[in-house]
């Protein structure tokens, strides 16, 4: 009978419903089916959302977005260029480094690929470095938006893993590092073999003005991770914050956003919260389903009794959440399959904030896996490439970043010692 649910949801993709459609029809076609009340799957969806630590959601992405019209890239890959663009594939490198900077406001690894892949591919190839090389560089790197705190799905995860927010968010600080040292690296010796040469050496004077004028933006995070470290505000207050903060700079400080501006941001930032906030409220009662039909008890049990060797556990739950990273939405995959293989972390006695760190990382990678990683396409969008083109470079960042992960799942110090650290 269970079959059904994911034959329709199967079915329902196939045939380009959105992916929050796809989901809450699947479960209305079962709960039919199965002679469930169908009022009992409109509870479940309100409910989805009835979550206070929600609200920080639609306000980091309104931070985001009012700071990405600030022009706050742009000044982020000044600073990031005048230290190290001299080295060699020091644009590579900066690329990288930016998108933690900036994933470090917006949240959002689109956000991040939309923003950085503007500005960065253009500087790339007009100093001869290849297409498909700097287009397929900076989606790689985009998912780091993700990793870096205030990240969006970061809050999910702790919503529905029942884990400290602040704990996963400091967390994913140490996977986002080890994460981009492995693009760095990748990038540096590419850039070794092809010849790839830096620019011109800033003097200290080029580098204090850069920096003088990025100081406002790189404010952002340190408020932001401040405020959460130090126990000030919540995560969802630090949203409130950021977004007070970020109006205030990219108004009045930088003066590159307007008042007039703000209702098109706001509406922007409404449209996207929507998307993503629909995503949950129908994941909500397909996960209802899945615990109703007992799924993930039952997949679990089979995965235990076949699968004794916890290190073997570890890899096969990386390679499921990397597979369906290739063809699910990242919102999709959090709130139905963390549920379902929660019952596993104490299982093999995984800390909870490794954990989520873990499947975060493996969600990252899935936004660069063809054939639906969503940053491929962003940056081919705003690239003016083939998709082909940017996937045909992604094979060995992806190699890289499947190492990094690897780091990241069997080193939990990298993602634990930090919040065991500062939330003492």
């Amino acid at each position: 009978m269970v079959s059904v649910l994911f034959i329709a949801f199967a079915l329902f993709l196939l045939i380009g419903l959105p992916i929050a459609v796809a989901i809450g029809g699947s479960s209305f076609v079962f709960a039919l089916l199965a002679e469930i009340n169908p009022i009992v799957g409109l509870q479940k969806i309100v409910a989805g959302v009835d979550n206070t630590a929600f609200l920080a959601i639609p306000m980091f992405i309104l931070a985001g977005d009012i700071m990405q019209a600030g022009n706050l890239s742009k000044r982020l890959i000044n600073v990031a260029n005048s230290f190290i663009g001299h080295i060699n594939g020091g644009l590579a490198v900066v690329t990288v480094l930016t998108s933690m900077f900036f994933g470090a406001i917006s949240g959002s690894a689109i956000a991040t690929a939309a923003s950085i892949g503007k500005i960065m591919h253009f500087e790339m190839v007009s100093r001869g470095y290849d297409e498909s090389y700097s287009s397929a560089l900076i989606a790689a790197a985009s998912p780091l938006g993700m990793l870096v705190p205030p990240s969006i799905l970061m809050v999910v995860i702790g919503v529905v893993s029942k884990t400290s927010i602040a704990s996963l968010l400091i967390g994913g600080i140490g996977a986002a590092v080890v994460y981009a040292l492995a693009l760095i690296i990748y990038a540096v010796i590419i850039a070794k073999k092809r010849g790839y040469r830096g620019s011109e050496k800033a003097s200290a004077k080029e580098k204090w003005n850069t920096f003088k004028e990025a100081i406002w933006a790189l404010g952002a995070p340190v408020i932001l991770l401040g405020g959460i470290f130090s126990g000030i505000f919540t995560p969802t207050e630090a949203a409130v914050v950021a977004v007070i903060y970020c109006m205030i700079i990219a108004i009045f400080v930088y003066k590159d956003v307007k008042f007039k501006d703000l209702p098109a941001i706001f509406l922007t930032s409404v449209k996207t919260t929507a998307t993503l906030m629909f995503i949950v409220a129908c994941a909500s009662f397909f996960g209802y389903i899945i615990a109703y039909t007992q799924v993930s008890q039952h997949m679990v049990n089979f995965l235990i009794n076949n699968i004794s060797n916890p290190t073997l556990l570890l890899l096969t739950i990386n390679l499921f959440l990397i597979i369906l990273g290739c063809f699910m939405e990242s919102m999709a995959i959090i709130i139905i399959v963390v549920p379902m293989i929660l019952p596993l972390v104490s299982y093999m006695g995984l800390d909870y904030i490794h954990f989520g760190v873990m499947v975060l990382t493996n969600i990252a990678i899935g936004n660069i896996t063809p054939p639906l990683g969503v940053c491929l396409y962003t940056v081919s969008g705003v690239t003016n490439l083939s998709i082909e083109k940017v996937v045909s470079g992604i094979k060995m960042p992806i190699i890289a970043l499947v190492i990094a992960l690897l780091i990241i799942t069997f080193v939990p110090s990298v993602s634990t010692l930090l919040p065991q650290l500062m939330m003492k």
